[in-house]
């Protein structure tokens, strides 16, 4: 192996016996393949992609095959985020390897959202109260400037998500969950003259993952914390109506409109699916009537709050939730109708 002129089929063959060992078996023969898989690119992604043995994780470590990770590389036509065969290996191996594989993900540094994707998918195979150590480290990842709202990350993210709710470590969870439905504004805010301001977009385009994440992924964390969900999904929807709305008191206030984008809270043929606020508004109308059908008690003190919030929106949200779900929210839709307001 320490002739370049040797076959590169001879030098995979000669890889296939030590890849799935134990590299302390053979401490020379590690040396020289330690020093092969630096000089050769191609021989280095033969080894990754070989799926070594969790035992290299080590070894790799103390003679530097993890430093120099891919970055995101820059053209005339935009940018490529190209794969890096170590990360990969890191998420198969990271539940063999916990300590070891965070100790390496703490000290990787690049811009390369697709590499940031295989350490995310990693951490999710990494017990939960050991990887919530990294979590800056995630949300440090999240600020990267070239993340696209398609970007393989949020798949990765949203699987994070599930792993942290589900082992206990809600709160880590349902921040990693506000950081991924987060709306963005597309362009600075520029007030017009009727106060309105400029159009959000969402941080990360989520209809595409697998499972789906609003008709899945979401439905899957409320049997966990119910309320978080829904607390979330306010949060970000009212972020995203007043990114579009004047903060100006002296304005007309305009947070109840669903023109142009929606007919009305329920769903219409005539409804825009685009806007963003429209997914959120949706997510939370649904999540909220599945509140109420599993503890109306709960569901209608929900309600309850939204029906007196200033954010006049919530309260058309309310008013349909109890409507649809009147058999079981009777006194509620009663004292609503009531109501002269």
């Amino acid at each position: 192996m320490v002739d370049n002129k040797t076959d590169f089929f001879i030098q995979t063959a000669l890889l296939d016996k030590y890849i799935h060992r134990d590299p302390s078996e053979d401490p020379i023969a590690v040396k020289v393949i330690t020093q092969r898989l630096k000089e050769s690119n191609d021989l280095l992604k033969y080894f990754f992609s070989q799926s070594p043995s969790p035992e290299w994780a080590e070894t790799l470590l103390k003679n530097g095959l993890f430093e120099n990770p891919t970055q995101v590389e820059i053209g005339e036509n935009g940018f490529r985020t190209p794969r890096w065969p170590q990360s990969m290996y890191l998420k198969e191996i990271a539940k063999y390897k916990p300590e070891v594989v965070l100790d390496i993900i703490s000290n990787i540094s690049t811009n390369n959202p697709t590499i940031h994707a295989d350490l995310v998918g990693a951490l999710e195979q990494i017990p939960a109260d050991m990887s919530i150590k990294l979590l800056e480290v995630v949300k440090k990842w999240l600020e990267n400037e070239f993340l696209t709202p398609l970007t393989v990350l949020s798949e990765a993210l949203s699987h994070l998500v599930v792993h942290y709710v589900e082992n206990n470590q809600k709160s880590v969870g349902f921040d990693l969950l506000d950081e991924l439905i987060r709306p963005i504004p597309t362009h600075p805010s520029q007030q017009n003259n009727y106060g309105l301001g400029g159009v959000v977009r969402p941080r990360f385009d989520l209809k595409y993952l697998r499972p789906d994440f609003w008709k899945e992924t979401l439905p899957h964390l409320e049997r966990y914390a119910h309320e978080e969900v829904i607390g979330c999904l306010l949060k970000n929807f009212i972020l995203a109506v007043r990114l579009e709305i004047s903060d100006d008191t002296t304005k007309p206030d305009f947070s109840w409109i669903t023109s142009n984008w929606r007919s009305s809270i329920g769903d219409t043929s005539q409804d825009l699916d685009t806007p963003y606020k429209s997914t959120l508004l949706k997510a939370l109308r649904d999540s909220l009537s599945r509140y109420v059908k599993k503890d109306s008690n709960l569901g209608k003190e929900t309600i309850k709050l939204m029906m007196v919030h200033d954010f006049k929106m919530l309260a058309r949200i309310g008013i349909y939730v109890t409507a649809i779900n009147a058999n079981v929210l009777s006194d509620l839709a009663y004292q609503t109708l009531k109501n002269k307001n």
